[in-house]
């Protein structure tokens, strides 16, 4: 997973920048565990995508994953979260 973060730091983040999106969307629903260099990770990339006047939003996050990352230490609670993308894409629309 480590690969895929730091492709979206390097990659995704400046073509969001280019095409001035207001959101990105990650959705979680293949991802059974995040450890907390991939959580600090992502920290990072709200951090970022925030300064330019774009919001994160998570999906799909199983309760599995959710249990496994609050026994981690990880709090996601700073991010917005919605159980599908469709349900993202409804609310962001």
């Amino acid at each position: 997973e480590s690969e895929r973060v730091e492709h979206i730091f390097n990659w995704v983040v400046p073509e969001i920048s280019r095409l001035k999106l207001s959101y990105l969307i990650m959705d979680f629903s293949g991802i059974v565990t995040i450890d907390t260099y991939v959580a600090s990770q992502l920290f990072k990339i709200n951090d970022v995508l925030r300064l330019l006047g774009v919001n994160m939003v998570f999906t799909g996050i199983r309760t599995d994953l959710a249990k496994k990352s609050i026994s981690a230490g990880i709090d996601f609670s700073s991010i917005k979260t919605y159980g599908s993308v469709l349900k993202a894409i409804e609310v962001i629309k």
